[in-house]
């Protein structure tokens, strides 16, 4: 079994590169036990619905992988350990944009940090909008993945009935969506109820610059890689419906970031401060409370 891991590693190092980044970027904002947690519930889930879906269709319909295209790398059930890895990243990703879309920035002239708060982390219209990032992220990957044979992945698999967006169903979407949705819910839960009530100062933890959008940035990567291989595979509709769908919501990103009402308040930043107390940002920033710090709002903003 070893053998067969470590075959995967050396034959798919770009899954191990992301994730790779997800564990640093993943524990310094969660923790190590909470990014273990959500390594192995995303991971889980991927499994379960990847092994049910390549026998019954749901939930991404019907689809066969091709055993002889990872021959000698680790496959349980018939699905390559390495595939259900890449879901766990791909939905912490898509759940740090849905965050920097509802939590209130701190913004200095060399930082960006965003403080989301336990009610946001775990709020519906956050985990919502993460798994339709998570859906949106498929419509760009599928499409090229599922054209293995003309690049480095490989001939993995193959759809029987083809779709109507670039050969992949729509099912398959939805079911990421599912995926997505399932594995934040579960998260979630079990993080509230397993896991000692976070303060910030979990193992791992660690303050970097611009921490609060590094997942997005990542996110955008792997658009930024998926777009590479369309353009590399000569498949310049695909590039092109690809660029069409991320314009608009990267547009809305960027606005938001640069928009000076997005700027926390002395009432947000004391909220951030009552459930992460001890997190770095907190340490680094607002020592003296939520009036102090580089980027301080004015007193006269509190109500």
């Amino acid at each position: 079994m070893l053998i067969e891991i470590f075959n995967g590693v050396i034959n798919r190092p770009y899954v191990f590169i992301f994730l790779a980044t997800f564990a640093f970027i993943g524990i310094t904002h969660l923790g190590l036990y909470r990014w273990l947690l959500f390594l192995v519930v995303g991971t889980l889930v991927a499994f379960v619905c990847e092994a049910s879906s390549i026998r019954n269709g749901f939930p991404f319909g019907i689809y066969t992988y091709h055993p002889e295209s990872f021959e000698g790398e680790l496959s349980i059930l018939g699905v390559p350990y390495w595939d259900c890895l890449s879901f766990s990243f791909l939905t912490y990703f898509s759940y740090t944009i849905a965050l920097v879309l509802y939590s209130p920035l701190y913004k200095t002239r060399g930082d960006l940090q965003v403080l989301d708060t336990k009610e946001i982390r775990r709020s519906p219209r956050v985990l919502i909008t993460a798994a339709l990032f998570m859906m949106m992220i498929d419509t760009v990957t599928d499409p090229v993945s599922h054209q293995g044979s003309k690049w480095f992945l490989g001939d993995l698999y193959h759809y029987p009935s083809p779709g109507a967006h670039f050969d992949v169903p729509m099912a398959n979407y939805l079911g990421w969506y599912f995926v997505g949705i399932t594995t934040l819910v579960i998260y979630t839960t079990l993080e509230l109820v397993f896991l000692e009530s976070a303060d910030g100062s979990e193992k791992g933890t660690r303050w970097l610059p611009f921490h609060g959008i590094l997942g997005s940035l990542v996110y955008l990567g792997v658009y930024g890689f998926m777009f590479g291989v369309s353009i590399y595979i000569e498949d310049y509709q695909l590039a092109i419906a690809s660029t069409f769908i991320y314009v608009l919501p990267v547009a809305m990103m960027v606005a938001l970031l640069l928009r000076p009402g997005s700027q926390a308040t002395p009432a947000e930043i004391a909220a951030y401060l009552d459930d992460f107390p001890n997190s770095p940002v907190a340490r680094r920033y607002f020592r003296d409370g939520p009036y102090s710090g580089p980027a301080a709002p004015r007193k006269t903003e509190v109500s």
